[in-house]
C-alpha cells in the first residue's frame, strides 16, 4: 500500500508529491507515535518531569565548563547550554526525540532481526512505547535512554557485519554505548561476547574433524 501527498508551494503553480510506501508509513509512526506519548507530561512548561531531571540540568551548566565526553548525554546538554539553549527545553525536547528514536530503533530491529512485517513490527513498538516501566524509565533515566537507543540500533547491523561498513558503525555505536552508561554497555559487551563465540565455534568444529580425520589416518 503506497500514500501519495501533494503540497502546494509558495509558487506560482508549483507542486510537491510525496509518495510514501508502507515501510516508510509504518517507520514514520514508529517515530512519531512514541515521541507523542512522550511529548505529553514535557507539554507542562516550565516545570520538569522525572526525578533525576533536575539533576540534569544542573549538569548540563556544571559541565559547559569541560569538554569532558562522560557520561555522553552531559556532554550534550553542556554543549547545547554553550550555544544559548536553556537546559529547561533541552531537558523537554531530548527525552521527546530519544523516546522517537527508541520507537523507530525497535522497529527497525523487528523487521531486520526477526523478518517480521511491517504492522507487526509497528504492533511491536507499540506495545514497547506504551508500556508503564517504559514510559516511567524515560521520565528521567535519559542517560539510560540513550544508551538503550544506542543499542538497540546496533542490534540492527548484526546480520550484515560481514561489510567494513557495517563493522564500522557497530563499533562507533559500542564507543557511543561505553560513553552513555555503564550498565548498558555490560548487555552490548555480552552481545560481542556472543558473537565471538558464534564466530569462532566453526573453527573449533573444522579442527576436531581434522583431528579426528588424522588419528583414523595414524
Amino acid at each position: 500500500m503506497d500514500l501519495r501527498l501533494r503540497f502546494g508551494l509558495p509558487f506560482r503553480g508549483a507542486r510537491l508529491s510525496l509518495r510514501l510506501s508502507s515501510r516508510g508509513i509504518s517507520g514514520l509512526l514508529a517515530f512519531f507515535v512514541p515521541a507523542l506519548i512522550r511529548w505529553v507530561p514535557e507539554a507542562q512548561f516550565p516545570y520538569p518531569i522525572g526525578y533525576d531531571t533536575p539533576h540534569y540540568l544542573a549538569a548540563g551548566m556544571v559541565y559547559a565548563e569541560s569538554l569532558h565526553p562522560f557520561p555522553l548525554l552531559y556532554f550534550v546538554l553542556a554543549r547545547l547550554y554553550n550555544i544559548g539553549v536553556d537546559p529547561i527545553y533541552s531537558m523537554k525536547v531530548l527525552p521527546t526525540i530519544l523516546y522517537g528514536l527508541f520507537g523507530f530503533s525497535t522497529f527497525l530491529l523487528a523487521k531486520r532481526q526477526f523478518r517480521w512485517s511491517n504492522w507487526k513490527s509497528l504492533l511491536l513498538v507499540f506495545f514497547v512505547a506504551f508500556s508503564p516501566a517504559m514510559l516511567r524509565g524515560s521520565w528521567d533515566l535519559n542517560k539510560q535512554m540513550l544508551a538503550l537507543v544506542l543499542f538497540v540500533s546496533s542490534l540492527c547491523l548484526l546480520d550484515g557485519l560481514r561489510r567494513t561498513v557495517n563493522i564500522v558503525f557497530f563499533v562507533g555505536f559500542s564507543v557511543l554505548v561505553a560513553m552513555s552508561h555503564e550498565l548498558v554497555y555490560g548487555l552490548m559487551a555480552a552481545v560481542q561476547i556472543l558473537l565471538l563465540l558464534l564466530n569462532l565455534l566453526p573453527l573449533f568444529k573444522r579442527e576436531s574433524v581434522d583431528i579426528a580425520k588424522i588419528s583414523k589416518r595414524m
